[in-house]
């Protein structure tokens, strides 16, 4: 089987890998930088829909398509970053990761224009997180990477994708 990842970040791929080979599914794993067509920092629904579209242009390419977006949830006047992992394969279906909650100050200027998320992370190492231990890394203390984040999300996703308790 071959499974295209819509993306080229190696983080997004490993996390692939990674939950293909806890899961038991055998597969050659290829990366396809495809656009999402959502905002660099995507809020709420669209967030699933980024997922959506990287899976959607991937699975042209493969036997399964695998999007991954992260991005911002809004839930009880919280502010959390999600990644949201999408699976077309015999139809579409969806993963998240587990949330971790960004600190109330950042909530009203975040939602008011995204690009000051990007400004915020100045302090933790700016974009260039996302090609590494992530935001995620920083709060839990390396604990837990962007790389684990995503595969979370892979798995979930995955586990109805293939699973025959679901079909």
């Amino acid at each position: 089987m071959k499974v295209v990842v819509g993306s080229a970040n190696l983080v997004k791929v490993r996390a692939v890998k990674e939950a293909l080979e806890e899961l038991g599914i055998e597969a050659e794993v290829e990366a396809l930088e495809v656009p999402s067509g959502v905002p660099p920092l995507p809020v709420g629904e669209e967030v699933f829909r980024g997922a959506e579209n990287r899976a959607s242009a991937a699975a042209e390419r493969g036997d399964v398509g695998v999007g991954l977006e992260s991005g911002l949830f809004l839930l009880n006047g919280k502010l959390f970053m999600i990644s949201v992992a999408a699976v077309k394969a015999e139809g579409l279906h969806f993963g998240l990761s587990p949330g971790f909650e960004l600190p109330e100050s950042w909530a009203p200027k975040v939602l008011k224009d995204t690009s000051e998320f990007y400004k915020m992370m100045e302090a933790y190492g700016g974009r260039e997180l996302g090609k590494g231990k992530g935001l995620v890394g920083v709060l839990t203390k390396g604990v837990v990477t962007r790389k684990d984040f995503c595969k979370m999300a892979v798995i979930m996703a995955f586990s109805k994708a293939f699973n025959e308790v679901w079909r």
